[in-house]
């Protein structure tokens, strides 16, 4: 990883932002049932889902920026991931 602060890492903090978030934009819903985000259909993730998937999105995160910074060519698979990434975790996307 580069020298970027880590934004996820605060996991039981960051969960309880998620659920409040989740409650707010999708409704009320039990864990693991389905409800719709940014036209997608979502899971409410369990803690431990959670953690993996702010993990796996804070890389990603990290290599698109350093991509952008080096000049690279993103290729659209990036982006697409991205964007699920952000939907599960009831996130806006990222600055593109």
């Amino acid at each position: 990883m580069t020298g970027r602060s880590t934004t996820l890492g605060n996991f039981p903090g960051r969960y309880t932002e998620y659920l409040d978030r989740f409650t707010r934009e999708v409704g009320d819903v039990k864990f693991g049932e389905f409800g719709q985000y940014a036209g997608r259909a979502i899971r409410m993730l369990s803690f431990e889902e959670f953690t993996q998937t702010c993990t796996e999105y804070e890389e990603l995160l990290t290599r698109y920026q350093d991509s952008l910074e080096r000049g690279d060519t993103v290729d659209d698979l990036m982006l697409k991931l991205m964007r699920e990434q952000c939907a599960n975790l009831v996130l806006p996307p990222p600055r593109l």
